[in-house]
């Protein structure tokens, strides 16, 4: 006994080992990929920062890492960044920031394959070493693993450990049909779901269908009629939450219709290069089971005619046969399945459902296969365990081949630690406009660059709600966002010499940032084509603004209503030399036409020059003054529930046109605050969920002691 709890501590050691072999740039590299990943690493950083400073629960963004108050994905998806915020603290809140988020999707794939490997192991108790087998071919295939390398699907990567529960209790409600079996799938469902709602739908519709096959083979009573109840109340109590949290914001979302003619074009297009050896050019193609599950996936098909057909059996092998089909161009076939979709599913698959089901196929097809090796057991079935002992051991290395192929190209490309922390300084800082991409219309000041919070404020008339000012224009009139007037000419003019790769351009002259202080560049644009990016570069600062807008129609830009000024500031404790660059994207334009580039003017000015001064994040304090009343245009979006006070009397918040929360003010100076307060409704929710998983919890892991001892390590009786 004690030898063989030494062996399935080791085998789970080695788990941990290849988790953590496959997640090694994370770990030793700074934020790894695209927009996305840097949204999710603002987010995460938000999150964890405002419980750093005591803040908990953490209802919606409130720091520098999220100054538009953001409540996507904490409001929908709130794991990952609980997950984050338990990491910080267990690890002394020394790490970086990004660094956090790149451990919790280490944490997330290692707890895939340990949840995999003791789910498998229930199934099939007297095979381990073939069950973590099979969990290590879930952990590493390429749809797998290249959720996070090749898409940057933090969320999705994050349901790893929860979606192998659900499978399990799919398997033990046919065979042992307990509240167990209920359990499993009410706690994994529930754990997707706080994860990444669009995967735990598709594995919700998985646990429908193959619980109607369950009571088709079994009847239906009211001992099951009960043990379903209590499976919903289950996920009610663990998910609940989220679905209260997303009701409480819904009228500030904005949900797109899905034409399933968009979604079968991606699917034809991923076709055939999500059957090829990676690495592909093109991401999508990238999500692929690979060759090694597909061959396990044929063999336990074929076994169909060969031995007696058990409806559990059958049951996991069209589960990948039907999700294959709706990401596979099946002539007639695939899109006749997808126009039964309601549009409800389409627009929460979105138009990419392989990113949503690559690893569905994954965990079904191995659980199909566990199901498979259990029957052939026996001593008669020797030829059968080692044919299927070759074909696993091929599938993983294949598997392991492709998935390394990310981790060889992250290794490449992957920005380094220092490089990462240059990029999370509040200087370089890019909050993007992906917080605004779920409504129906953008604020028009959304800019994809950096931005100051500080002016990111602006004065609307009381009647019309119309721009009368912004903080901008306090420093230089005529610049800010909103229609031109009569703007004053700039007497300095940009110019500029080619950069060594000649198509940049070098702009001259160079600025110094003095630390402390903070600067406006104002630029008053001439008569070029402005089709490109604009670059500004010193050695700890990097930022890049698109033009002829940077965002929408009111953020930086050449437009007729865009703001003409760029914040500059360093927090480095000596001077910094910044330089402007400019890449026209345009080939019909060389980086020469564009000298002279602008003219400009650049100035320090002192924040009390500024009608707006943001005093604090969280909570919001401001000391605001105006000569008359007028209405505060902060830079938070508006979602019901948000508090104001004036010199510290309540005062009703209004939304703006764009989106932002108003707040009257009179004229004069004051003291302005806003906050959060959630409703009863959600805090409940939060908090009732919060017990229910340490109940849970505790009953995976002392489940000894709760009389639920076969729930992992028993065998679940053979069919």
């Amino acid at each position: 006994m004690f030898m063989r709890s030494v062996v399935n501590y080791l085998r789970i050691l080695l788990l941990i080992g290849l988790g953590a072999g496959l997640m090694v740039p994370y770990l030793t590299h700074g934020t790894i990929g695209g927009s996305d990943a840097i949204k999710y690493s603002n987010g995460i950083a938000d999150f964890v920062t405002q419980v750093r400073a005591g803040v908990f629960p953490v209802w919606i963004g409130q720091t520098e890492y999220s100054i538009f108050g953001g409540d996507f994905p904490p409001r929908f998806a709130p794991l990952l960044q609980h997950e984050s915020a338990l990491i910080d603290l267990l690890t002394g809140r020394g790490l970086p920031l990004f660094r956090v988020l790149n451990v919790a999707l280490a944490v997330s794939l290692i707890g895939g394959l340990i949840s995999g490997y003791l789910c498998l192991r229930a199934v099939m108790p007297e095979r381990p070493w073939t069950s973590m087998a099979l969990a290590i071919l879930y952990g590493s295939c390429p749809g797998v693993v290249g959720l996070v390398y090749s898409q940057d699907l933090y969320m999705s990567f994050s349901t790893l450990p929860f979606l192998p529960l659900v499978f399990l209790g799919i398997v033990r409600s046919f065979e042992l049909d307990d509240v167990i079996s209920r359990l499993f799938m009410a706690g994994g469902l529930a754990g997707a779901w706080l994860a990444h709602p669009p995967i735990a739908m598709w594995i919700g519709f998985i646990a429908v269908a193959t619980q109607c096959v369950r009571i088709y083979q079994l009847g239906y009573n009211t001992r099951a009629f009960l043990l379903d109840l209590i499976a919903a109340g289950i996920f009610f109590i663990l998910a609940g939450y989220s679905f209260i949290a997303a009701q409480s914001v819904a009228a500030q979302w904005w949900m797109p219709t899905v034409n399933v003619n968009d979604l079968l074009f991606q699917i034809r297009q991923a076709f055939p290069g999500n059957w090829l050896p990676l690495p592909r050019d093109v991401p999508l193609e990238n999500l692929q089971i690979g060759y090694g599950l597909t061959v396990i996936f044929a063999f336990t098909a074929a076994s169909l005619f060969f031995w007696r057909r058990q409806p559990l059996q059958v049951t996991f092998t069209a589960i990948p046969a039907i999700l294959l089909a709706l990401v596979t161009p099946i002539p007639f076939l695939t899109g006749a399945l997808w126009h039964l979709a309601p549009q409800a599913v389409l627009v929460i698959t979105n138009i990419w459902p392989i990113q949503r089901l690559a690893l569905l196929i994954a965990l079904s097809t191995v659980f199909g296969t566990a199901l498979l090796i259990r029957r052939q057991s026996g001593p008669q079935h020797v030829w059968f365990n080692r044919m299927m002992a070759i074909l696993l051991l091929g599938a993983i290395v294949w598997s392991g081949f492709q998935s390394s192929r990310f981790i060889v190209n992250a290794n490449r490309n992957a920005p380094s630690l220092s490089e990462s922390k240059r990029m999370q300084r509040t200087e370089n800082l890019v909050l993007s406009a992906s917080a605004y991409g779920v409504q129906a219309n953008p604020p028009r000041y959304a800019s994809m660059g950096v931005m100051d919070p500080e002016l990111e404020h602006h004065f609307l008339d009381r009647t019309t709600r119309l721009l009368h000012s912004s903080v901008v224009d306090a420093i230089e009139p005529g610049f800010g966002p909103g229609p031109k007037e009569g703007n004053r000419r700039l007497m300095d003019v940009f110019g500029g010499k080619l950069n060594a790769n000649p198509g940049i351009l070098d702009i001259s002259p160079t600025f110094r940032l003095e630390p402390g202080r903070k600067y406006l560049l104002a630029l008053e644009f001439l008569n070029h084509d402005y089709t490109g990016i604009l670059i500004i570069r010193g050695p700890e600062f990097f930022r890049e603004y698109r033009l002829p807008l940077s965002g929408e129609s009111r953020a930086f830009g050449a437009g007729p209503e865009s703001s003409h000024v760029i914040p500059l500031w360093t927090t480095l404790d000596v001077a910094e030399d910044v330089q402007l660059q400019f890449v026209p994207t345009d080939n019909r334009h060389t980086p020469m036409e564009f000298v002279p580039f602008a003219r400009f003017d650049f100035r320090y000015y002192d924040r009390k020059e500024l009608p707006v001064q943001l005093e604090s994040f969280f909570p919001y304090l401001a000391t605001v003054r105006s000569d008359e009343p007028v209405y505060l245009e902060t830079p938070r979006l508006y979602v019901p529930k948000y508090v104001a006070t004036v010199d510290g009397v309540d005062v009703p918040v209004k939304v703006s046109p764009d989106g932002y929360v108003l707040v009257p003010i009179g004229s004069g100076i004051h003291n302005v605050t806003l906050k959060y307060v959630p409703p009863v409704a959600l805090r409940l929710s939060y908090w009732m969920g919060l017990a229910g998983w340490a109940g849970f919890l505790a009953v995976l892991l002392f489940r000894d002691k709760v009389g639920t001892s076969n729930a992992f390590g028993a065998s679940i009786r053979p069919s």
